[in-house]
């Protein structure tokens, strides 16, 4: 298999700490403040480009990839955008450790796509977990306005049009990690969600490590929610969104989203917009 060409670019120095959606463009104006931040504005930023286009669909998608720290991965995950025409694939569990402790990464990839990384870490035996991350494809790339790293978990990066998309990949802690660490983590998505302009087109596409029951949605894939269910649910309602990918009907055994390394099926990928736009 050929290898991938890439370019790293290391992001500013003085930043802080599945399942396809496929979206048609309306008016849907309204009037707010810009949102606040530190944002990264090299690795090939454009201006003036426009994502969303009327009655043109654009896939965005979801992954967790397990690991994306061999090149081949990272070809295979061009190939398989491409042949799926997706746009921009928010990506989990990337282990990538960026080497000069930057925040942020832009590396071009095969197939025109470009991968924007948000650095993982190292646990107590040194194996790289974690990391969150966008492929951006040619044209997202192109119409990119902004990225903006928010912690180790959550990234954001918002595409130029009228209005402006911003999506936000993000990846919860595991439905049996300390409950103050989920709650830090809603924290700071929380913050995060309510800074983008309500005029924007926003998207959050991640893995939730949450499982939501029949009770909460009428397609969820399991019968009863869980601790992080609690949590995501929280979340929706008190940003006003809707989990998409929940809301089609379909027959159980096109629900789930993942299967575990034990063989067991689930749906804990999610992607969930503003109730705006949910046309």
């Amino acid at each position: 298999m050929a290898k991938t060409k890439s370019t790293r670019v290391k992001a500013p120095a003085n930043l802080p700490a599945g399942e396809a959606l496929h979206i048609n463009c309306g008016s849907h104006d309204v009037g707010t403040s810009n949102p606040t931040g530190n944002v990264a504005t090299d690795g090939g930023i454009s201006r003036g480009a426009q994502f969303l286009k009327c009655k043109k669909p654009i896939n965005i998608a979801t992954m967790n990839t397990r690991t994306l720290k061999n090149p081949h991965k990272q070809l295979e995950l061009c190939v398989l955008a491409k042949k799926y025409r997706i746009e921009v694939l928010a990506i989990q569990e990337h282990r990538i450790v960026h080497s000069d402790n930057s925040e942020l990464q832009f590396e071009d990839l095969q197939e025109g796509f470009q991968l924007i990384t948000a650095s993982a870490y190292r646990n107590k035996i040194g194996a790289s977990i974690g990391g969150v991350g966008i492929l951006l494809s040619s044209s997202a790339k192109r119409a990119m306005l902004s990225v903006r790293f928010i912690t180790s978990r959550i990234l954001q990066v918002t595409l130029g049009g009228n209005p402006k998309t911003t999506i936000i990949t993000t990846y919860s802690p595991t439905n049996v990690s300390d409950e103050e660490d989920v709650e830090e983590h809603y924290k700071q998505l929380n913050a995060a969600t309510k800074s983008v302009p309500a005029h924007n087109v926003l998207i959050i596409a991640r893995d939730f490590n949450a499982r939501i029951g029949l009770d909460d949605a009428k397609f969820a894939y399991h019968q009863n929610r869980n601790r992080n269910g609690d949590f995501l649910l929280e979340f929706a309602q008190e940003n006003n969104l809707i989990i998409t990918n929940t809301t089609f009907q379909k027959k159980k055994s096109k629900r789930w989203t993942c299967v575990l390394p034990n063989g067991f099926r689930a749906q804990r990928d999610y992607v969930l917009i503003r109730k705006k736009w949910k046309n």
